[in-house]
């Protein structure tokens, strides 16, 4: 058991990085980091069934563990390309800035691939929330993440309200059947 120390406390400050392939080094650990994002949060779950008792009227007996999941909600608030190509699944260069276009198609008309109906397993990649202060502070790991826009998502169109743009981030299971880790960097493996 730890004892309590106030200095322990934290405020959770850093940032994402999209497909890290080492954690030793320095940010963005051989991956890509992703804009300016604000208001993050994880929510993790465990999906679990209540078996019930025979004898004392329904009452648990037991609860059954059936699956590990894990979401990051939050705000993008930059123009960020990077994040742009891998939340939507259908984006360009532009002829004369060379900024993503995001293009809202039914198919993609570069691949021939349709955009609605599409498995967000496709572009799935390892993600990382690497702390500010990562010596004191966990990072986090999702092993097979997919992004997608929040379906109520809205983009602000005011001189009053900085930009944003809602996203969500699913926890899928990887190949070797990992979802999610949060711990120190030297504990931790991609």
């Amino acid at each position: 058991m730890s004892i309590p120390v106030a200095e322990d406390i934290f405020r959770w400050k850093g940032r994402i990085v999209k497909a890290p392939s080492v954690l030793t080094g320095d940010y963005p650990y051989g991956g890509t980091g992703l804009g300016v994002i604000t208001n993050a949060r994880i929510v993790p779950g465990m999906i679990s069934a209540r078996l019930p008792s025979d004898g004392w009227g329904g009452q648990t007996a037991e609860v059954v563990t059936q699956a590990s999941q894990a979401v990051i909600l939050g705000l993008l608030r930059s123009d960020d390309d990077d994040f742009l190509s891998w939340l939507y699944p259908d984006t360009a260069a532009g002829a004369i800035s060379g900024r993503r276009v995001v293009n809202h198609r039914v198919k993609n008309t570069s691949t021939g691939e349709p955009t609605i109906g599409r498995f967000a397993s496709d572009d799935s990649v390892q993600l990382a929330f690497v702390p500010d202060d990562d010596d004191r502070m966990p990072w986090i790991i999702f092993y097979n993440a997919m992004a997608v826009p929040e379906e109520a998502a809205e983009i602000p169109l005011s001189p009053k309200r900085p930009h944003e743009l809602r996203f969500a981030i699913h926890c899928g299971i990887d190949a070797s059947f990992r979802t999610w880790s949060r711990g120190r960097r030297v504990d931790l493996s991609l």
